[in-house]
């Protein structure tokens, strides 16, 4: 969350909230939601996630909040980009005078390879031989 809370700071300076938006709150802000995240196995430790992110943005109080909505979407649809991250599917909609910027995340996790180790498992059998 942190490079892409960094790359909407980096069109509009404004609060960032991931996830949930406290009781208190100062307009306008963005808010950082995972909408859905898959998760393909590799080897040796390494996996593929894809993640679906929706970015709201909530303007300040005005005339014409959807006009306000529409022209951070344009400058997020040109400008924003997040380090470490490559973007595809970028999409803008606007919901109740809000703005949603979804967009897909595809990034690559390397898991520790000393927790993938097979274990030895020592067996006692007691046999009676006759």
């Amino acid at each position: 969350h942190e490079s892409i809370a960094a790359g909407l700071q980096s069109v509009l300076p404004c609060t960032v909230y991931q996830e949930e938006v406290p009781g208190r709150f100062e307009l306008p802000y963005f808010l950082i939601s995972v909408s859905s995240l898959k998760t393909a196995a590799g080897i040796n430790g390494r996996r593929k996630q894809n993640a679906e992110i929706d970015v709201t943005y909530v303007p300040e109080e005005s005339a014409d909040k959807v006009a306000a909505s529409w022209n951070v979407g344009q400058e997020l649809s040109r400008k924003f980009r997040a380090d470490g991250f490559q973007i595809k599917n970028r999409s803008l909609k606007t919901t109740d005078q809000n703005l949603h910027f979804t967009f897909d995340v595809q990034y690559r996790e390397y898991l520790d390879p000393e927790a993938a180790k097979m274990q030895t498992l020592t067996q006692n059998m007691n046999m009676k031989e006759e």
